[in-house]
């Protein structure tokens, strides 16, 4: 234990402290010791032993006394406590024995009066140095040692059976209290151990806390840490700081249809990636599932541009894991401090904007946050304000867009497309309000509404004559909303087998599993499934794989410039090969002109939507538009 407590990192430091704290008080015990030494002693002993002596001693414990006080605060080390106490005990030892020279000098000019006291001081002056003395053993018992023996030597030689007995009883007690100081010892250690061990768990825990264990990256609370320090130090020396957010582009595929183990792996090998190329930042972190964050200083809108640039094609480069190669692309959305933003929280969620729109706009590609965004965001919440008090049977309404049969151009179905006409706002576009309702939470009660409206309409047509409809990610990710339009369905007079349900990539990524689920439950009744602007995603053949669906529309951004672009040719001929292949309609979205329309029969579409033969038309129009296309 001793050896343990000599080499347990901190005892030392522990020491000093609790012996600088107590020494001064010992030490002002003994000068009032030897004031009365000199009091009863100053006329039976000579000047020099009663007033000299006892006055030398007290000038030696005024000056360790007080460089104690002075020192009792310093931050000192291991070594250099132990160097402080290893001193202070060897001034003890010769004070003890200095002392209790002069008492037995003192002893043979004392009568039975003045030697008790001489006892008595001797057992208060070691009792004391006990109590003072216990973080230093080895001090502890040479003081009692050189004090307590010549004590007991003189009680014993006395002749007095009452001196006798209580030079007994006071050995006794100093052994019984040597016995408490040892193990007051151990317990000192233990603390001071327990001390070190929280002390390194704290330690390890705050490092935990702030650390993304797959990666090795500082996670989101250690980065809203650092933005907010940033800040604070940029208001103050009038700098700027930049935040840049990475959104993964087509990870969810690869995590969904590889497993989790080769999602990890892609994920560690992207923050190596993206950490080499942001030397230049102040802090790269994870702060989400497939997003990572950069906070950088005194940035530029040109450097941030050269950092986006290089983080893309690093990330963007093929990915080894054990035989299979897969890739992975990401947008980056930039907001700067002061003129985007003046709080952390507020700066990242505009670069998180600017990320939405950079996705928006086509991914793998960056975007600042402008004032254009801000102008954006003021008229989103305006819309969203709107949304909130809106009468949602009463201002939305479905319109209806034809799905042709190319060559006989008969009317195969209608697409169900939802319209708001607002009260406050006017006429709001389906792009502007659909994606706000889903991020407020309106969609799940705006969408049984749409359905609803579009079914009663559906009740008028033909029988051959089907409905698509849209629903949002947020409702077919979830099987309570699932099967409340499953309800909404039977309860209609449209057979579910006239029905499709259209969704895009992006429902699909949201929750691969519990949309695949879901999916089933639509089939399961009889309605089709369709996945909607086909191409525009990553990894869509691995859900054209996985998925069971029924339909395929092709995104009318291949068709746009399939008249001058040969690749947008070939690739429509590709995707009507595939879905032949696979036993799944084709539909081609988008078709404007004869001359498309001329082209993408002879690269053998069947199924046509676009401006070319009709655009989106109220319900009280289709029964004429389905009456004139029946008499072509």
């Amino acid at each position: 234990m001793h050896h343990e407590m000599k080499t347990l990192p901190g005892v030392a430091t522990a020491q000093f402290r609790s012996f600088s704290a107590k020494i001064p008080p010992f030490y002002a015990s003994l000068v009032v010791t030897m004031v009365s030494v000199m009091f009863v002693f100053g006329e039976r002993a000579p000047a020099w032993l009663a007033l000299g002596m006892p006055a030398l001693f007290i000038a030696l414990l005024v000056w360790r006394g007080a460089w104690w006080v002075v020192h009792r605060h310093d931050d000192v080390t291991d070594a250099e406590a132990r160097r402080h106490l290893a001193r202070a005990t060897t001034v003890l030892i010769i004070s003890a024995l200095f002392a209790m020279g002069v008492d037995v000098m003192l002893f043979d000019y004392a009568d039975v009066h003045a030697k008790y006291f001489i006892l008595m001081q001797i057992v208060a002056s070691t009792m004391a140095g006990f109590f003072c003395l216990m973080h230093l053993r080895a001090a502890a018992a040479l003081v009692a040692f050189a004090m307590m023996l010549p004590f007991l030597g003189f009680m014993l030689c006395m002749g007095d059976i009452g001196a006798t007995a209580s030079a007994i009883d006071i050995a006794i007690t100093v052994a019984l209290m040597s016995y408490v100081m040892f193990g007051y010892q151990r317990d000192f250690a233990s603390l001071i151990r327990s001390e070190a061990e929280t002390a390194a768990l704290s330690k390890e825990n705050v490092w935990l806390a702030n650390l993304d264990m797959l990666t090795g990256l500082p996670n989101r609370r250690q980065f809203f840490d650092e933005l907010q320090s940033s800040i604070a130090d940029a208001a103050a020396t009038k700098r700027s700081v930049a935040v840049g957010v990475v959104d993964l582009d087509g990870f969810k595929p690869v995590n969904d249809t590889h497993g989790h183990r080769v999602g990890d792996h892609v994920l560690a090998e992207i923050a190596r990636r993206i950490e080499r190329t942001t030397s230049n930042a102040a802090l790269l972190a994870r702060v989400g599932g497939d997003e990572f964050a950069f906070i950088v200083v005194d940035a530029d809108d040109t450097s941030l541009q050269a950092s986006a640039d290089a983080i893309i094609q690093a990330v963007s480069r093929p990915i080894t894991v054990g035989s299979l190669v897969t890739s992975v692309g990401c947008s980056i959305g930039f907001a700067m401090y002061p003129r985007a933003a003046a709080t952390a929280d507020l700066l990242y969620e505009r670069a998180d904007y600017a990320l939405y729109h950079a996705k928006r706009s086509g991914r793998s590609r960056s975007v600042m946050f402008s004032l254009e965004h801000e102008q954006l965001l003021k008229e989103q919440g305006a819309v969203e304000q709107a949304l909130r008090g809106a009468n949602l049977a009463d201002e939305f309404y479905p319109v209806f867009q034809p799905i042709v049969d190319a060559s006989s151009k008969r009317t195969l179905a209608l697409e169900s497309l939802a319209r708001w006409e607002s009260p406050v706002l006017g006429t709001v576009p389906p792009n502007t309000f659909i994606s706000i309702a889903e991020q407020a939470g309106i969609i799940a009660d705006l969408t049984p509404i749409l359905l609803q409206k579009s079914l009663a309409a559906a009740e008028l047509w033909p029988e051959d004559v089907h409905l698509s409809f849209n629903v949002s990610p947020y409702d077919i990710a979830s099987e309570v909303r699932t099967r409340r339009l499953i309800e909404i369905i039977k309860a209609s007079r449209v057979s579910p087998h006239r029905i499709a349900i259209e969704l895009t990539e992006t429902a699909l990524m949201h929750s691969f599993a519990q949309t695949n689920a879901n999916m089933a439950l639509l089939q399961e009744v009889g309605v089709r499934i369709s996945l909607d602007d086909f191409g525009t995603g990553y990894s869509s053949l691995s859900y054209v794989h996985a998925l069971p669906i029924n339909k395929l529309k092709i995104d009318k951004s291949f068709i746009s410039d399939i008249e001058a672009n040969p690749r947008s040719r070939n690739i429509v001929r590709s995707l009507i090969t595939l879905c032949h292949d696979l036993g799944v309609t084709c539909i081609i979205e988008g078709v404007e002109t004869m001359d498309q329309l001329q082209i993408v029969r002879e690269l053998g579409g069947a199924a046509i939507q676009g401006y070319y033969f009709s655009k989106p038309m109220p319900a009280a129009s289709v029964e004429a538009y389905l009456s004139d296309r029946a008499e072509v």
